[in-house]
């Protein structure tokens, strides 16, 4: 056989098997342009949401879908949590999907979790599953106030002998009235209603109940009201702010003066868990040996007892009232009226 017969073979032979091809129907579905079946949220946003919502899809169930969001739930009615948004790339596409909520609608989140259903140009939907976790505020909680709650740690320079630690009831002679007692039976309450997502920095309310005495220390002594000085939480309704990077906590609110006028407040304190806490004269930095006597470990020390905190005041040097004398005269007065230096108030966490 010549060359140019076999290559005539070989064409005839493409072009059939080139025609059977051409004849037999495509075994495939038709393409869809993913676009037309777009059913992905790029952002989900309820009222009260901490951090981004975490929005997953199952290609091998691809009718279905979660979204997991953090929230601040303790002031939150979750019958009825707003939406803020829900978000889809390309919002102007005439092929944007579309959802069955919208920003300004609720979801019901009583039960734990709510369904929405995304639903794409071509018509296939998706159902995803909204489910939260409550956003925990370290602060957040309810406070009980323990018996004789009120502590001081005050002197003016000398930290041996100058410098003293100790509770209100020890020296219960400066207070003719005893009214640092009526704190002893309040409940503090703080509520968490905002975060800040980058930060960390929480704010929220404070209700302190003056408790079955219905009473709010004035912090008369004898020397006249020291309420400037320890009247460091709001008496009734406040609010609290914290400074994640810090720790500390602001409460704002009033308090009612021995005159009957109502006054502002705003006090800064730390939380400081249970433990003992010494020597407090290195703690405030005040550049003063804390000499040699044999005492001085047990004065400038303060033990928080297992299951208790402490809301730690700290006055600066130069707080509004102080009176710094050039000497300590190692009196009361000179520790709880001229220049206190720590203010604590013992509670135990419900």
């Amino acid at each position: 056989m010549t060359h140019s017969v076999k290559i005539g073979l070989l064409a005839a032979l493409f072009l059939r098997a080139l025609c059977a091809c051409s004849e037999e129907p495509r075994n495939t579905e038709p393409l869809v342009d993913p676009w037309l079946r777009e059913r992905t949220p790029v952002n989900f946003r309820l009222q009260s949401q901490i951090g981004a919502a975490t929005i997953t899809s199952d290609w091998r169930n691809d009718a279905e879908g979660t979204i997991f969001v953090t929230l601040i739930s303790g002031s939150l009615d979750l019958s009825r949590v707003p939406v803020e948004a829900i978000d889809f790339a390309y919002p102007e596409s005439e092929y944007c999907p579309t959802a069955s909520v919208k920003a300004g609608d609720t979801i019901d989140l009583s039960g734990g979790s709510a369904s929405i259903v995304v639903t794409a140009y071509n018509g296939e939907t998706r159902t995803y599953t909204v489910t939260y976790e409550p956003f925990v505020d370290a602060v957040e909680g309810v406070y009980k106030f323990v018996t004789h709650c009120c502590w001081l740690y005050g002197g003016n320079v000398a930290a041996w002998g100058g410098t003293h630690i100790m509770s209100f009831f020890d020296k219960d002679w400066n207070f003719p009235s005893s009214n640092y007692k009526w704190e002893d039976d309040n409940t503090l309450t703080l509520v968490c209603t905002g975060a800040d997502p980058e930060t960390g920095d929480t704010w929220g309310t404070v209700r302190n109940d003056a408790g079955a005495d219905g009473k709010y220390a004035s912090f008369d002594s004898n020397w006249g009201s020291l309420q400037h000085f320890y009247r460091c939480i709001p008496e009734g309704d406040g609010t609290y702010s914290t400074k994640a990077s810090t720790g500390e906590i602001t409460f704002k609110g009033t308090y009612t003066s021995a005159e009957g006028q109502q006054v502002e407040l705003e006090k800064t304190c730390s939380i400081w868990p249970e433990g003992e806490y010494s020597p407090l004269a290195e703690i405030y930095a005040d550049a003063i040996a804390l000499g040699d006597g044999t005492d001085a470990p047990n004065v400038k020390k303060l033990t928080i007892p297992a299951g208790q905190c402490a809301f730690t005041f700290k006055f600066p040097p130069d707080y509004p009232g102080l009176t710094v004398l050039a000497s300590s005269d190692y009196s009361d007065k000179d520790k709880f009226y001229n220049y206190p230096k720590f203010f604590f108030i013992l509670a135990e966490k419900q």
